[in-house]
């Protein structure tokens, strides 16, 4: 049973339009968060250098596919998709990159147990270090499915079944002692 649209080059611009869009949305908080920064040291220009390399990871992977490079495209989307997964914070330490959505969910240690369900269509990411007590792990439901989704096309495009039919097998001759 597949989960995904019947006609593969249809699913293959999908998911192709939904990275970029994701990283256009990702580069212009990035944009509006510089503008509004006054000053920028080495920890925070280290910071904002990984966002503008993981939304260009997600950019060229939906160029890729949408350029019809789907070997390339694919196994950059699933590299994209698996660096999404999962959210997490412990003590001073965090981690949250989200380009295009978000459907899944988490528990929050920081004020107690909290669990909590989350749907976003938006981009978003956090990584931060000596920044407060957080504690938390979210993981994204949505970046599983599409990294499934992108495993299925790239079986379907580029595994050759190996299974021999019957018709290519030839007679043996037979021995009689």
């Amino acid at each position: 049973m597949k989960l995904r649209i019947k006609s593969t080059k249809t699913t293959i611009l999908i998911l192709g339009i939904y990275q970029i869009v994701g990283a256009l949305l990702g580069f212009y908080i990035i944009a509006s968060i510089l503008l509004k920064t006054g000053e920028i040291n080495g920890a925070l220009l280290l910071i904002y250098l990984v966002a503008v390399g993981l939304y260009s990871l997600s950019f060229k992977a939906g160029s890729l596919l949408i350029r019809k490079q789907h070997k390339r495209g694919l196994l950059l989307s699933m590299l994209n998709q698996t660096v999404q997964i999962f959210a997490v914070g412990v003590g001073a330490y965090t981690y949250n990159f989200i380009s295009s959505g978000r459907l899944g969910g988490g528990v929050e240690f920081t004020n107690g147990f909290e669990m909590n369900m989350d749907v976003a269509l938006t981009s978003r990411f956090s990584f931060a270090w000596n920044s407060g007590e957080e504690y938390y792990m979210y993981i994204n439901l949505l970046a599983v499915f599409l990294i499934y989704v992108c495993i299925d096309i790239y079986e379907e495009l580029f595994k050759k079944d190996k299974a021999v039919s019957i018709t290519e097998i030839e007679p043996q001759s037979e021995i009689h002692a």
